[in-house]
């Protein structure tokens, strides 16, 4: 095994602190590029383009805003059956 290297993180699931620095470099330098190029204009106004690509038009705002609001609803209702459960 390579220490010091992304790879050996994700592969091999090493947690070294020069494996995790590189890992962390690695995902810090693919997201500036990510942001970089712009969201693919075939995802665009998806929550993947605000997140990954940083695009922050009225589409991909909307889109997020929405996803967010399902994602809040969704786990209210887990929450809530959860409850039911224990005091059943």
């Amino acid at each position: 095994m390579r220490h010091g290297s992304p790879w050996t993180y994700r592969n091999h699931g090493c947690r070294c602190e020069s494996c995790k620095t590189a890992w962390s470099d690695y995902n810090r330098a693919r997201r500036a590029r990510r942001i970089a190029e712009g969201p693919n204009p075939q995802r665009h106004g998806m929550p993947s383009s605000y997140i990954n690509h940083g695009c922050r038009c009225d589409e991909c705002t909307a889109a997020i805003q929405n996803y967010r609001r399902q994602y809040r609803t969704r786990r209210k209702q887990e929450a809530n059956r959860a409850r039911r459960k224990v005091s059943s």
